[in-house]
């Protein structure tokens, strides 16, 4: 009889230390709740927050973990005695803007479309969380939400915790063509955003086509702002937004913009001799560096969302939309980690 209560006892024990405890995170801003968040033990995923915020972890084995979503800042945090975890969202820097008239707009544009001067300034984030989704009609075409590591002249790296959904294959010049219920289809965007934040295509647009826009400069506490609107030249390239660069160095901290929506903004596509249209809803794009010690600039956050719609062909109609994020992250054990082709999405073996 000892004996069995002796067994009891230790079973009781064991079931009551491996019990999960249930933790909530929360928006530091609002406390509202953050749904798949994902939360790991340095390389291992050990859950996701459900729709409530809420996700459970077993304080025996994991004690400190890193919590990591897109749009806001990783946190590494000691689970022990806690049971809410606050994340702060990436926001823009508020300035207070003095109109400036005495400066020569050419001159500062000049002075931040040097891409290999500026890229000299940039840190390579080696440790990413990736996010890329393009659904159409709700049905997804490609997801990848990933951590990935970085190897200077070898490639990437790839963590393998979520499933990788990837219907399209790519031609000799990398642009994706995605399949659709057997059916092919193509946009004028690469929604794969394999290449650096800092090469971004839009930037270059709005610091060399100058003839095609307005531009207003302000500056305050170390930064100057430069705002631009389309002029009326300008039918190809309908951006709204503002760069916030240094006033010393001239590297960029911020760059945001949006196409806002208008009858012409139609863009053409030709595959196999046929035309595809689709309509601009919406596109927006928010990049944002942080400046350390050493004068070097750090990705915070690239941000890019994008819908469009279909006006012609199989898919008339369909609402085709994007939500890319890149993000550095703590390190990790990369043992377990996979070499991945960000052309193709694809694991070299």
């Amino acid at each position: 009889m000892k004996k069995i209560t002796t067994t009891l006892i230790l079973l009781l024990s064991l079931q009551i230390f491996s019990q999960k405890t249930k933790i909530q995170v929360l928006n530091s801003k609002d406390s509202n709740p953050i749904e798949n968040v994902h939360i790991y033990s340095d390389s291992l995923l050990i859950d996701k927050t459900n729709k409530n915020g809420f996700f459970k972890i077993n304080l025996e084995k994991y004690k400190k973990i890193s919590v990591i979503k897109e749009d806001y800042y990783d946190t590494i945090v000691n689970a022990e005695n806690i049971n809410k975890i606050f994340l702060k969202k990436i926001d823009a820097i508020q300035l207070n803007e003095i109109i400036v008239t005495n400066i020569n707009i050419n001159n500062l544009l000049d002075s931040i479309s040097d891409v290999k001067k500026r890229l000299k300034n940039v840190n390579v984030s080696n440790y990413i969380h990736f996010y890329n989704e393009l659904i159409i009609n709700k049905d997804t075409l490609l997801y990848f939400n990933n951590r990935l590591h970085h190897k200077n002249r070898v490639g990437d790296f790839c963590t393998v915790e979520n499933k990788i959904i990837r219907n399209f294959t790519t031609n000799e010049k990398l642009i994706p063509i995605f399949d659709y219920k057997n059916k092919k289809v193509l946009f004028k965007t690469n929604y794969l955003h394999f290449s650096s934040s800092y090469l971004t295509t839009e930037l270059q647009i709005i610091v060399k086509f100058r003839d095609f826009f307005n531009y207003r400069v302000s500056k305050d506490n170390g930064y100057y702002k430069i705002e631009f609107t389309p002029n009326k030249k300008n039918n190809e390239y309908p951006y709204f937004g503002y760069i916030i660069v240094d006033f010393e160095d001239f590297g960029i901290y911020e760059l945001k913009m949006n196409t806002k929506q208008q009858k012409n903004d139609i863009k053409v596509v030709v595959f196999n001799d046929e035309l595809f249209k689709y309509k601009i809803l919406n596109e927006d794009i928010f990049i944002k560096y942080n400046k350390n010690e050493n004068g070097k600039y750090d990705l915070v956050s690239y941000n890019f969302d994008s819908s469009i719609q279909s006006l012609n062909g199989n898919f008339k109609n369909f609402v085709i939309t994007n939500k890319c994020r890149k993000e550095p992250t703590f390190s990790y054990d990369i043992s377990n980690t996979t070499k991945i082709d960000l052309t193709t999405y694809k694991f070299i073996k």
